[in-house]
């Protein structure tokens, strides 16, 4: 009713301050229903922002653990590699040393 006095209605025109109540009404739901559609929007954006930046250092993450992966790798074949050439070797002495003996005998 405060708001009646403000805007100063006449009595006998209860109708017209029921309707502009009405639409006072509907006009502040419907303004508060598009308010809480932007703050679910932004919640949304804020909720993928996030999930950017998430997803952005979990690559980080992954591109650093491949990196040392295939630095461990490399250095395992360039540590085999002796141990291989020295097994080649090592095959040869003994069948060098099988052709010894059978000569020897």
């Amino acid at each position: 009713t405060d708001l009646c006095n403000f805007f100063s209605f006449p009595q006998s025109n209860s109708i017209s301050k029921m309707r502009f109540l009405k639409f006072l009404e509907v006009f502040s739901l419907t303004i508060e229903f598009f308010l809480l559609l932007a703050a679910i929007k932004l919640v949304f954006v804020v909720v993928e922002l996030v999930a950017v930046k998430v997803g952005a250092a979990v690559d980080m993450v992954a591109f650093v653990v491949l990196v040392f992966f295939v630095s461990y790798v490399v250095v395992s074949v360039a540590a085999a590699e002796p141990v291989v050439t020295a097994a080649k070797v090592g095959v040869a002495v003994d069948m060098v040393t099988l052709v010894g003996f059978g000569f020897d005998y």
